[in-house]
Protein backbone atom coordinates (compact mmCIF):
# COMPACT_ATOMS: atom_id res chain seq x y z
CA UNK A 1 0.00 0.00 0.00
CA UNK A 2 1.19 3.63 -1.02
CA UNK A 3 0.09 6.68 1.07
CA UNK A 4 0.13 10.29 -1.29
CA UNK A 5 1.33 12.93 0.45
CA UNK A 6 1.20 14.96 -2.94
CA UNK A 7 -1.46 17.63 -3.02
CA UNK A 8 -2.89 16.23 -6.46
CA UNK A 9 -3.82 12.42 -7.27
CA UNK A 10 -4.39 10.79 -10.65
CA UNK A 11 -6.33 7.60 -10.26
CA UNK A 12 -8.58 5.28 -12.63
CA UNK A 13 -11.22 4.18 -9.35
CA UNK A 14 -11.45 6.35 -5.96
CA UNK A 15 -13.16 4.21 -3.35
CA UNK A 16 -15.00 6.45 -0.56
CA UNK A 17 -15.21 4.23 2.22
CA UNK A 18 -12.85 1.35 3.99
CA UNK A 19 -15.08 -0.22 5.71
CA UNK A 20 -15.97 -4.06 4.90
CA UNK A 21 -17.39 -3.71 1.40
CA UNK A 22 -14.86 -0.61 0.41
CA UNK A 23 -11.96 -2.36 1.43
CA UNK A 24 -12.94 -5.92 -0.51
CA UNK A 25 -13.42 -4.11 -3.58
CA UNK A 26 -10.16 -2.13 -3.19
CA UNK A 27 -8.58 -5.99 -2.61
CA UNK A 28 -9.95 -6.98 -5.72
CA UNK A 29 -9.12 -4.05 -8.16
CA UNK A 30 -5.78 -3.90 -7.09
CA UNK A 31 -5.13 -7.17 -9.09
CA UNK A 32 -6.44 -5.26 -11.87
CA UNK A 33 -4.09 -3.12 -14.56
CA UNK A 34 -5.73 0.10 -12.87
CA UNK A 35 -4.53 2.92 -10.32
CA UNK A 36 -6.96 2.62 -7.21
CA UNK A 37 -7.51 4.96 -4.27
CA UNK A 38 -9.10 3.91 -1.08
CA UNK A 39 -10.13 7.02 0.86
CA UNK A 40 -11.22 6.63 4.69
CA UNK A 41 -11.64 8.71 7.16
CA UNK A 42 -10.91 7.01 9.83
CA UNK A 43 -7.21 5.12 11.20
CA UNK A 44 -6.96 1.31 11.43
CA UNK A 45 -6.91 2.12 15.08
CA UNK A 46 -9.53 4.53 15.63
CA UNK A 47 -11.64 2.69 18.02
CA UNK A 48 -14.84 4.95 16.73
CA UNK A 49 -14.28 3.60 13.37
CA UNK A 50 -18.10 2.27 12.06
CA UNK A 51 -16.76 0.08 9.63
CA UNK A 52 -15.00 -2.30 11.82
CA UNK A 53 -16.89 -2.18 15.19
CA UNK A 54 -17.89 -4.69 17.86
CA UNK A 55 -20.75 -5.61 15.55
CA UNK A 56 -21.28 -9.03 14.04
CA UNK A 57 -22.80 -10.29 10.87
CA UNK A 58 -23.88 -13.01 9.39
CA UNK A 59 -21.51 -13.92 6.17
CA UNK A 60 -23.80 -16.36 3.93
CA UNK A 61 -21.55 -19.38 2.18
CA UNK A 62 -21.72 -17.27 -1.09
CA UNK A 63 -19.59 -14.55 0.90
CA UNK A 64 -17.27 -16.47 2.51
CA UNK A 65 -16.31 -17.43 -0.88
CA UNK A 66 -15.82 -14.33 -2.02
CA UNK A 67 -13.06 -13.62 0.98
CA UNK A 68 -12.06 -16.89 0.52
CA UNK A 69 -10.77 -15.66 -3.20
CA UNK A 70 -9.61 -12.51 -2.19
CA UNK A 71 -6.88 -14.48 0.38
CA UNK A 72 -8.92 -13.59 3.38
CA UNK A 73 -10.60 -16.55 4.12
CA UNK A 74 -7.95 -18.63 5.81
CA UNK A 75 -6.94 -16.16 8.39
CA UNK A 76 -10.10 -15.05 8.81
CA UNK A 77 -12.36 -18.62 9.33
CA UNK A 78 -10.05 -19.14 12.80
CA UNK A 79 -12.02 -16.08 14.16
CA UNK A 80 -15.51 -16.98 12.51
CA UNK A 81 -18.55 -19.38 14.11
CA UNK A 82 -20.07 -22.00 11.56
CA UNK A 83 -23.83 -21.81 11.58
CA UNK A 84 -24.87 -25.58 11.78
CA UNK A 85 -28.46 -25.24 12.64
CA UNK A 86 -31.23 -22.14 12.13
CA UNK A 87 -33.85 -22.81 14.93
CA UNK A 88 -37.30 -20.44 13.90
CA UNK A 89 -40.03 -20.08 16.17
CA UNK A 90 -43.25 -18.11 17.08
CA UNK A 91 -43.87 -17.40 20.84
CA UNK A 92 -46.97 -18.98 22.46
CA UNK A 93 -48.44 -20.70 18.94
CA UNK A 94 -47.26 -23.89 17.11
CA UNK A 95 -45.30 -22.51 14.35
CA UNK A 96 -41.78 -23.72 13.98
CA UNK A 97 -38.98 -24.34 11.69
CA UNK A 98 -35.38 -25.86 11.88
CA UNK A 99 -32.77 -25.34 9.30
CA UNK A 100 -30.46 -27.37 8.81
CA UNK A 101 -26.90 -27.87 7.68
CA UNK A 102 -26.64 -31.51 7.12
CA UNK A 103 -30.03 -30.97 5.47
CA UNK A 104 -28.10 -29.37 2.60
CA UNK A 105 -25.15 -31.63 2.81
CA UNK A 106 -22.85 -28.74 3.59
CA UNK A 107 -20.54 -28.24 6.73
CA UNK A 108 -22.03 -24.79 7.79
CA UNK A 109 -25.12 -22.38 6.70
CA UNK A 110 -23.39 -19.33 7.21
CA UNK A 111 -20.67 -17.98 9.26
CA UNK A 112 -20.66 -15.16 12.21
CA UNK A 113 -17.61 -12.99 12.31
CA UNK A 114 -17.33 -9.59 14.50
CA UNK A 115 -16.46 -6.37 12.43
CA UNK A 116 -13.54 -5.91 14.57
CA UNK A 117 -12.02 -9.14 13.61
CA UNK A 118 -12.45 -8.49 10.10
CA UNK A 119 -10.68 -4.84 10.28
CA UNK A 120 -7.92 -6.98 11.81
CA UNK A 121 -8.07 -9.52 8.78
CA UNK A 122 -8.33 -7.26 6.06
CA UNK A 123 -5.82 -4.09 7.30
CA UNK A 124 -2.72 -5.52 6.65
CA UNK A 125 -4.21 -6.63 3.67
CA UNK A 126 -4.81 -3.41 2.42
CA UNK A 127 -1.00 -2.47 3.66
CA UNK A 128 0.51 -4.85 1.27
CA UNK A 129 -1.51 -3.82 -1.73
CA UNK A 130 -0.35 -1.10 -4.14
CA UNK A 131 -3.50 0.75 -3.65
CA UNK A 132 -3.23 4.55 -3.02
CA UNK A 133 -4.39 4.88 0.56
CA UNK A 134 -5.84 8.17 2.12
CA UNK A 135 -6.56 7.45 5.56
CA UNK A 136 -7.35 9.35 8.13
CA UNK A 137 -8.83 11.24 4.85
CA UNK A 138 -12.49 12.27 4.42
CA UNK A 139 -13.94 13.73 1.42
CA UNK A 140 -15.28 17.27 1.21
CA UNK A 141 -16.37 18.23 -2.02
CA UNK A 142 -16.90 16.43 -5.47
CA UNK A 143 -17.76 17.80 -8.58
CA UNK A 144 -17.49 16.27 -12.43
CA UNK A 145 -14.74 17.33 -15.07
CA UNK A 146 -14.00 16.04 -18.62
CA UNK A 147 -12.40 12.60 -17.66
CA UNK A 148 -14.88 11.67 -14.22
CA UNK A 149 -14.71 13.73 -11.14
CA UNK A 150 -12.41 15.79 -9.27
CA UNK A 151 -12.49 14.88 -5.40
CA UNK A 152 -11.51 16.95 -2.28
CA UNK A 153 -10.07 14.91 0.33
CA UNK A 154 -9.10 16.85 3.97
CA UNK A 155 -6.06 15.18 4.86
CA UNK A 156 -3.65 15.40 8.06
CA UNK A 157 -1.63 16.69 5.35
CA UNK A 158 -3.72 19.17 4.06
CA UNK A 159 -6.18 18.94 1.51
CA UNK A 160 -5.60 16.29 -2.19
CA UNK A 161 -7.19 16.56 -5.22
CA UNK A 162 -8.06 13.32 -6.13
CA UNK A 163 -8.93 12.67 -9.87
CA UNK A 164 -10.91 9.79 -10.96
CA UNK A 165 -12.27 8.36 -13.75
CA UNK A 166 -15.12 6.61 -11.89
CA UNK A 167 -15.83 7.27 -8.13
CA UNK A 168 -17.11 4.20 -5.68
CA UNK A 169 -19.45 4.97 -2.99
CA UNK A 170 -19.06 2.56 -0.41
CA UNK A 171 -19.64 5.06 2.44
CA UNK A 172 -22.22 3.78 4.26
CA UNK A 173 -26.51 4.54 4.57
CA UNK A 174 -25.12 8.00 5.28
CA UNK A 175 -23.04 8.36 2.42
CA UNK A 176 -21.32 11.40 2.13
CA UNK A 177 -21.11 11.27 -1.64
CA UNK A 178 -24.76 10.93 -2.14
CA UNK A 179 -24.86 13.85 0.05
CA UNK A 180 -22.20 15.95 -1.73
CA UNK A 181 -24.18 15.33 -4.85
CA UNK A 182 -27.77 16.22 -3.49
CA UNK A 183 -28.58 12.86 -4.84
CA UNK A 184 -31.88 11.70 -2.85
CA UNK A 185 -32.82 8.20 -1.34
CA UNK A 186 -36.14 6.31 -1.39
CA UNK A 187 -36.94 5.21 2.60
CA UNK A 188 -39.94 2.84 3.75
CA UNK A 189 -40.29 3.01 7.63
CA UNK A 190 -40.81 -0.65 9.25
CA UNK A 191 -42.47 1.29 12.62
CA UNK A 192 -39.47 -0.73 14.40
CA UNK A 193 -36.02 -0.06 16.29
CA UNK A 194 -32.91 -2.68 16.46
CA UNK A 195 -31.55 -3.22 19.56
CA UNK A 196 -27.59 -4.72 18.89
CA UNK A 197 -25.58 -6.10 21.29
CA UNK A 198 -23.44 -9.30 22.73
CA UNK A 199 -24.36 -11.83 25.34
CA UNK A 200 -23.66 -14.79 26.86
CA UNK A 201 -26.28 -17.94 28.13
CA UNK A 202 -26.01 -20.83 30.78
CA UNK A 203 -25.77 -23.19 27.94
CA UNK A 204 -23.49 -23.77 24.88
CA UNK A 205 -25.42 -22.62 21.79
CA UNK A 206 -24.31 -25.46 20.03
CA UNK A 207 -23.54 -23.20 16.92
CA UNK A 208 -27.04 -22.60 16.82
CA UNK A 209 -29.19 -19.74 15.17
CA UNK A 210 -32.21 -18.35 16.95
CA UNK A 211 -35.46 -16.27 15.29
CA UNK A 212 -38.05 -16.39 17.64
CA UNK A 213 -40.81 -14.20 16.80
CA UNK A 214 -42.80 -11.77 19.56
CA UNK A 215 -45.60 -9.81 20.04
CA UNK A 216 -43.61 -7.10 21.08
CA UNK A 217 -41.14 -8.05 17.87
CA UNK A 218 -38.24 -10.07 16.75
CA UNK A 219 -35.10 -11.50 18.33
CA UNK A 220 -32.51 -12.69 16.56
CA UNK A 221 -29.21 -14.79 18.70
CA UNK A 222 -26.35 -15.64 16.35
CA UNK A 223 -23.67 -18.39 17.39
CA UNK A 224 -20.15 -16.18 18.52
CA UNK A 225 -16.83 -17.87 19.87
CA UNK A 226 -16.36 -18.47 23.81
CA UNK A 227 -20.12 -19.35 23.84
CA UNK A 228 -21.30 -15.64 23.25
CA UNK A 229 -24.41 -14.71 20.81
CA UNK A 230 -24.94 -11.63 18.88
CA UNK A 231 -28.40 -10.17 19.71
CA UNK A 232 -30.50 -8.12 17.61
CA UNK A 233 -33.59 -7.13 18.98
CA UNK A 234 -36.31 -5.80 17.30
CA UNK A 235 -39.16 -3.58 18.53
CA UNK A 236 -41.23 -0.31 18.37
CA UNK A 237 -39.16 2.47 17.90
CA UNK A 238 -39.79 3.92 21.96
CA UNK A 239 -39.72 0.27 23.66
CA UNK A 240 -36.35 0.11 21.76
CA UNK A 241 -34.79 3.65 22.99
CA UNK A 242 -35.90 2.81 26.42
CA UNK A 243 -34.73 -0.66 26.26
CA UNK A 244 -31.24 0.05 25.26
CA UNK A 245 -30.90 2.96 28.02
CA UNK A 246 -32.53 0.74 31.11
CA UNK A 247 -31.10 -1.19 33.45
CA UNK A 248 -28.73 -3.96 32.55
CA UNK A 249 -30.96 -6.06 35.88
CA UNK A 250 -34.43 -4.88 33.58
CA UNK A 251 -33.20 -5.27 30.36
CA UNK A 252 -31.83 -9.14 30.87
CA UNK A 253 -35.05 -9.80 32.37
CA UNK A 254 -37.52 -8.82 29.60
CA UNK A 255 -35.12 -10.30 26.68
CA UNK A 256 -35.19 -13.64 28.98
CA UNK A 257 -39.44 -13.07 28.64
CA UNK A 258 -39.36 -12.83 24.80
CA UNK A 259 -36.66 -15.46 23.87
CA UNK A 260 -37.46 -17.76 26.69
CA UNK A 261 -34.71 -20.09 28.38
CA UNK A 262 -33.73 -22.70 25.55
CA UNK A 263 -30.65 -21.71 26.18
CA UNK A 264 -30.52 -21.02 30.10
CA UNK A 265 -30.57 -18.14 31.97
CA UNK A 266 -28.93 -15.16 30.43
CA UNK A 267 -26.21 -14.59 32.40
CA UNK A 268 -24.04 -11.25 31.12
CA UNK A 269 -25.00 -8.66 28.17
CA UNK A 270 -22.25 -6.19 26.42
CA UNK A 271 -22.53 -2.77 25.28
CA UNK A 272 -26.28 -1.82 23.74
CA UNK A 273 -26.54 -0.09 20.46
CA UNK A 274 -29.88 1.14 19.21
CA UNK A 275 -31.03 2.23 15.51
CA UNK A 276 -34.40 2.88 13.88
CA UNK A 277 -35.14 0.13 10.86
CA UNK A 278 -35.93 1.49 7.49
CA UNK A 279 -35.46 0.45 3.70
CA UNK A 280 -33.35 2.78 2.07
CA UNK A 281 -32.69 2.81 -1.46
CA UNK A 282 -30.61 5.55 -3.05
CA UNK A 283 -31.88 7.30 -6.04
CA UNK A 284 -29.89 6.83 -9.53
CA UNK A 285 -26.21 8.29 -9.47
CA UNK A 286 -24.51 10.41 -12.52
CA UNK A 287 -22.42 8.48 -15.03
CA UNK A 288 -18.94 7.87 -13.38
CA UNK A 289 -20.27 7.51 -9.95
CA UNK A 290 -21.84 3.89 -8.25
CA UNK A 291 -22.79 3.06 -4.94
CA UNK A 292 -22.35 -0.05 -3.37
CA UNK A 293 -23.24 -1.72 -0.22
CA UNK A 294 -25.30 0.07 2.41
CA UNK A 295 -24.62 3.53 0.57
CA UNK A 296 -26.81 1.74 -2.40
CA UNK A 297 -29.05 0.10 -0.05
CA UNK A 298 -29.67 -0.38 3.51
CA UNK A 299 -32.40 -3.15 4.65
CA UNK A 300 -34.10 -4.94 7.25
CA UNK A 301 -31.84 -7.43 9.59
CA UNK A 302 -34.64 -9.80 9.77
CA UNK A 303 -32.98 -12.31 6.95
CA UNK A 304 -29.36 -10.84 7.58
CA UNK A 305 -28.74 -10.21 3.74
CA UNK A 306 -27.64 -6.73 4.08
CA UNK A 307 -23.76 -7.47 4.53
CA UNK A 308 -24.48 -10.26 1.78
CA UNK A 309 -25.85 -8.46 -0.54
CA UNK A 310 -23.06 -5.95 -0.60
CA UNK A 311 -20.65 -7.91 -0.88
CA UNK A 312 -21.96 -9.30 -4.39
CA UNK A 313 -21.93 -5.75 -5.58
CA UNK A 314 -18.54 -6.00 -4.81
CA UNK A 315 -18.40 -9.19 -6.88
CA UNK A 316 -20.14 -7.79 -10.11
CA UNK A 317 -18.40 -4.52 -10.22
CA UNK A 318 -15.21 -6.58 -10.03
CA UNK A 319 -16.20 -8.85 -13.20
CA UNK A 320 -17.87 -5.85 -14.88
CA UNK A 321 -14.52 -3.64 -14.06
CA UNK A 322 -12.63 -6.85 -15.24
CA UNK A 323 -14.18 -6.82 -18.29
CA UNK A 324 -13.91 -3.33 -19.17
CA UNK A 325 -9.96 -3.87 -18.87
CA UNK A 326 -10.06 -6.50 -21.10
CA UNK A 327 -12.05 -4.05 -23.74
CA UNK A 328 -9.07 -1.21 -22.74
CA UNK A 329 -12.20 0.82 -21.97
CA UNK A 330 -11.73 4.03 -19.97
CA UNK A 331 -13.08 3.78 -16.45
CA UNK A 332 -15.02 6.91 -17.36
CA UNK A 333 -17.04 4.87 -20.28
CA UNK A 334 -20.73 5.12 -19.14
CA UNK A 335 -21.12 1.77 -20.28
CA UNK A 336 -19.79 0.87 -17.13
CA UNK A 337 -22.52 2.01 -15.06
CA UNK A 338 -24.91 0.76 -16.93
CA UNK A 339 -23.49 -3.16 -17.53
CA UNK A 340 -23.53 -2.87 -13.54
CA UNK A 341 -26.08 -1.67 -12.81
CA UNK A 342 -27.94 -4.65 -15.51
CA UNK A 343 -25.67 -7.00 -13.70
CA UNK A 344 -27.04 -6.34 -10.10
CA UNK A 345 -31.10 -5.42 -11.27
CA UNK A 346 -32.18 -9.13 -10.81
CA UNK A 347 -30.66 -10.22 -7.38
CA UNK A 348 -31.03 -6.94 -6.13
CA UNK A 349 -34.96 -6.88 -6.93
CA UNK A 350 -35.09 -10.49 -5.51
CA UNK A 351 -32.97 -9.62 -1.84
CA UNK A 352 -34.91 -6.21 -1.33
CA UNK A 353 -38.47 -7.56 -2.08
CA UNK A 354 -38.08 -10.85 -0.03
CA UNK A 355 -36.07 -9.28 3.30
CA UNK A 356 -39.30 -6.43 3.05
CA UNK A 357 -41.86 -9.02 2.16
CA UNK A 358 -40.11 -11.51 5.60
CA UNK A 359 -40.09 -8.03 7.72
CA UNK A 360 -43.30 -6.92 7.12
CA UNK A 361 -44.77 -10.80 7.70
CA UNK A 362 -42.33 -12.04 10.39
CA UNK A 363 -41.38 -8.70 12.41
CA UNK A 364 -45.22 -7.77 12.57
CA UNK A 365 -46.12 -8.30 15.81
CA UNK A 366 -49.80 -7.67 15.01
CA UNK A 367 -52.50 -10.79 15.55
CA UNK A 368 -54.11 -10.63 12.38
CA UNK A 369 -50.04 -11.39 10.55
CA UNK A 370 -49.64 -14.20 12.98
CA UNK A 371 -51.87 -16.70 11.43
CA UNK A 372 -50.38 -16.62 7.72
CA UNK A 373 -46.86 -16.29 9.76
CA UNK A 374 -47.36 -19.61 11.68
CA UNK A 375 -49.06 -21.13 8.48
CA UNK A 376 -45.78 -20.92 6.37
CA UNK A 377 -43.32 -22.01 9.42
CA UNK A 378 -45.74 -25.06 9.20
CA UNK A 379 -45.41 -25.91 5.43
CA UNK A 380 -41.46 -24.88 5.71
CA UNK A 381 -41.35 -27.62 8.66
CA UNK A 382 -42.78 -30.38 6.65
CA UNK A 383 -41.62 -29.28 3.02
CA UNK A 384 -37.76 -30.33 2.10
CA UNK A 385 -37.90 -28.75 -1.31
CA UNK A 386 -39.22 -25.37 -0.09
CA UNK A 387 -36.77 -25.21 3.27
CA UNK A 388 -34.23 -26.24 0.75
CA UNK A 389 -34.90 -23.32 -1.31
CA UNK A 390 -35.01 -20.71 1.05
CA UNK A 391 -31.89 -22.30 2.29
CA UNK A 392 -30.32 -21.41 -0.74
CA UNK A 393 -32.21 -17.77 -0.61
CA UNK A 394 -30.48 -17.49 2.73
CA UNK A 395 -27.01 -18.89 1.57
CA UNK A 396 -27.00 -16.15 -1.16
CA UNK A 397 -26.20 -19.10 -3.93
CA UNK A 398 -29.87 -18.09 -5.90
CA UNK A 399 -27.78 -15.39 -8.08
CA UNK A 400 -25.17 -16.59 -11.00
CA UNK A 401 -21.76 -16.46 -9.52
CA UNK A 402 -19.15 -13.83 -10.51
CA UNK A 403 -15.30 -14.71 -10.75
CA UNK A 404 -15.21 -14.12 -6.91
CA UNK A 405 -17.69 -16.97 -5.80
CA UNK A 406 -16.12 -19.13 -8.05
CA UNK A 407 -12.74 -18.83 -6.88
CA UNK A 408 -11.49 -17.73 -10.85
CA UNK A 409 -8.54 -15.72 -10.48
CA UNK A 410 -9.28 -11.80 -11.20
CA UNK A 411 -5.92 -11.09 -12.51
CA UNK A 412 -5.89 -10.66 -16.62
CA UNK A 413 -4.00 -13.77 -18.04
CA UNK A 414 -1.73 -12.98 -21.48
CA UNK A 415 -4.26 -14.32 -23.84
CA UNK A 416 -6.69 -11.60 -22.22
CA UNK A 417 -4.52 -8.61 -22.78
CA UNK A 418 -3.61 -9.63 -26.14
CA UNK A 419 -6.84 -10.13 -27.53
CA UNK A 420 -7.33 -6.70 -27.45
CA UNK A 421 -4.42 -4.83 -28.72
Amino acid sequence: MSTSTSNSLKVDIAIVGGGMVGSSLALALAQLPIKVALIEPFAPTDQSAPGFDARAIALSRASAKILNSLSLWNELKDKATAIEHIHVSDKGRPGMCHFSASEVNLPAMGYVVELEDVGQVMHPALLKSDIEFLCPAKVTNISPNENGHVLTVSADTGDIEVHAAQVIAADGGRSTIRELLDIGVDIKPYNQGAIISTIQTQKDHQNRAYERFTDRGPVAFLPLTDNRISLVWMLPPDEAEQMANTSEEEFIQSLQESFGFRLGKITRIGQRHYYPLNLIQSQQAPDGVIFVGNAAQSLHPIAGQGFNLGLRDVADLVDVIREACIEQRPMSDPLINDRYHMKRQSDKEHVIGMTDTLARLFANPSLLISLPRNILLSLLAVLPEARHEFSRFAMGMNHPASRLTRGLDIKLDAKEVSANV
